[in-house]
């Protein structure tokens, strides 16, 4: 009916709007002011889960400022049998559920599969290159005190960057260079400390191979780790994530 009433016309989402409530007989205005003209997005915290023989307990919080997102979460519910897998509707700001079990569950996951538009912690992302090369206060640091890597390092960085340094940045990310006797020509790997700190290493044979393989590390953002022998790439991945920020581990 919709396709129908506006073939050839232009539509609005307040005309899409009207098609759905009508099929539905249902007010979908939140749903519509939440999800399409509202900025920004969900940010979900677990709290208070516990277990025990006959059902699992939990809080969930979503704590981005402003009214809240009506979601359909997923709980995942591991046991010594299997998994369960339960639907929940959280309509308030923070607001606590119960889920029936028939034994003690040992863990319990919050939108495991990542179905949920919503903001991520940082502890859910695997960092990767462009966490360093698109912030605006990413800090060069160059190991050792050869003046001709020392300029190098600046013209790689900025190439990498796609922008000039920025001289005063004290606290961004840290972009390190340095040349190392190791086993491969080149490699490039991102590490993020507990205290959210992330660093890009870039290590190289001779300024030669840091030549080389600065010129393929722009195409490569996206990865989390880089590895160059025989003037190719031959490996790169993203790190695997094993945060357990939306997820209890209860024990037997």
């Amino acid at each position: 009916m919709f396709y129908k009433d506006h073939q050839f016309k232009t539509a609005a989402w307040s005309d899409l709007q009207a098609a759905f409530e009508r099929t539905s007989k249902q007010d979908l205005e939140p749903f519509f002011k939440a999800w399409i003209t509202r900025p920004g997005a969900p940010e979900l915290v677990l709290s208070k889960a516990q277990s025990n023989s006959n059902q699992v307990t939990f809080t969930l919080q979503q704590r981005q400022k402003g009214p809240v997102y009506p979601l359909d979460i997923a709980v995942r519910l591991s046991s010594a049998q299997g998994h369960q897998t339960s639907i929940v509707r959280m309509d308030r700001k923070e607001q606590s559920f119960t889920i029936a079990t028939t034994e003690k569950s040992l863990s319990l996951s919050i939108d495991s599969d990542f179905d949920i538009f919503r903001r991520l912690n940082t502890a859910e992302t695997p960092p990767i290159l462009r966490d360093v090369t698109l912030n605006a206060n990413t800090r060069l640091v160059v190991e050792g005190h050869d003046p001709n890597l020392q300029a190098f390092a600046v013209q790689v960085a900025e190439h990498l960057l796609q922008r000039p340094l920025n001289a005063k940045s004290k606290s961004g990310p840290r972009l390190q260079i340095s040349l190392s006797k190791g086993p491969l020509q080149a490699e490039a790997f991102v590490k993020r400390a507990p205290s959210g700190q992330v660093t890009l290493y870039i290590q190289a044979r001779s300024i030669n191979d840091l030549a080389k393989f600065a010129r393929v590390l722009p195409h490569y953002k996206r990865r989390s780790f880089i590895k160059f022998q025989g003037d190719r790439v031959v490996e790169k991945g993203v790190w695997q994530i094993t945060s357990q920020t939306l997820t209890k581990i209860f024990g037997p």
